[in-house]
């Protein structure tokens, strides 16, 4: 049994199995053999880490479903159906379906996707990424000032206005 210690003392325990999906875990037991082995993990939230040891263990002999790519748009299915009810729960969990692009909790999920990149799991860091991805996918262009500028997206008067002005941008028969 592998014990993953938090920077906040909290003890969370993986098998070795369960650790193979994590380069960083996987380089550092390599070629310890004993049956107790002790990690400090200091660079992840506990929060995260809990939800990381969860994703392991449920994933030990139970492989992560192969993401489609590129990620589909968000009317053809939910992100459950997309990614598996426990990894989208794991999402949800930092990230709920119901987001708006006003949502501040894109931040928890930015933090879960660096938590899994430094631990080397790449098919979470592929999840959360894919999450982030279905979710740009929702909306319409008009959110995307609101979510990369943090500016009000156009009225449809004032999109209608913008784009008689700038026709000649759109105009790709010259």
């Amino acid at each position: 049994m592998i014990q993953l210690i938090s920077k906040t003392g909290e003890t969370y325990q993986i098998s070795r199995e369960a650790a193979k999906y994590s380069d960083f875990i996987s380089t550092m037991i390599e070629d310890d053999q004993s049956d107790e082995i002790v990690l400090n993990i200091d660079n992840v939230e506990n929060d995260n880490l809990e939800r990381i040891v969860r994703y392991l263990n449920f994933h030990e002999g139970n492989p992560p479903v192969e993401l489609a790519k590129p990620v589909p748009l968000k009317k053809n299915k939910t992100f459950a159906e997309y990614a598996g009810e426990f990894d989208a729960g794991i999402i949800a969990e930092v990230c709920p379906e119901e987001n708006s692009p006003q949502c501040d909790k894109h931040e928890g999920l930015f933090r879960l996707i660096n938590a899994a990149r430094y631990l080397g799991i790449t098919p979470l860091y592929e999840l959360g990424a894919a999450r982030e991805a279905y979710f740009l996918k929702s909306f319409d262009n008009i959110y995307e000032p609101m979510l990369f500028y943090g500016v009000k997206p156009l009225t449809a008067e004032e999109q209608e206005k913008v784009d008689k002005e700038c026709a000649w941008i759109f105009d790709y028969t010259s």
